[in-house]
C-alpha cells in the first residue's frame, strides 16, 4: 500500500511539473506573438512615415518645377 501511494505521488508530481511546463510554454507563445505583433506594426508605423515624407518631397519638387 505504502508502495502504491509512493507511485501516485511520483506519477502526481511528474503530471504537475509537465503541466506547468506546457503552461509556461503556451504563456511563452503568446507573448511572443504579442512581440511580433508590435513589432510589426511598428514597421507598419515606419513605413508610413517614409512613404509621407517621400510623398512630400515629391509634392515639393514638383512645386518647385511649376514655380520655375
Amino acid at each position: 500500500m505504502t508502495f502504491l501511494i509512493g507511485v501516485l505521488k511520483t506519477g502526481l508530481a511528474l503530471f504537475s511539473i509537465l503541466a506547468l511546463i506546457d503552461v509556461a510554454g503556451i504563456l511563452l507563445i503568446w507573448m511572443l506573438r504579442r512581440v511580433i505583433r508590435h513589432v510589426t506594426l511598428a514597421n507598419d508605423y515606419l513605413t508610413a512615415i517614409r512613404s509621407a515624407r517621400a510623398h512630400q518631397r515629391f509634392v515639393n519638387r514638383q512645386q518647385q518645377l511649376t514655380d520655375e
